[in-house]
């Protein structure tokens, strides 16, 4: 049991991951939607990596599919 413990916590977005993909989606919403406030690109991009890691099991996996979209 604790085996399966340990594996869990070894899966998944790492604490690295997700700030490289706040400060990248942050960046892009800014250059994007240059109206946007602040709080407003914070709350989306925190949304957007909610969505991408129910989505994808960790950042290299939701970066090798979105390099499959743009081929």
């Amino acid at each position: 049991m604790l085996f399966l413990f340990f594996f869990s916590c070894s899966q998944g977005w790492s604490k690295e991951e997700k700030a490289i993909f706040i400060e990248a989606c942050l960046a892009t919403s800014k250059k994007t939607y240059p109206s946007v406030t602040q709080e407003e690109a914070e709350d989306y991009c925190d949304c957007m990596l909610l969505a991408s890691m129910r989505k994808f099991r960790n950042g290299t996996e939701g970066d090798q599919e979105i390099v499959k979209m743009t081929e």
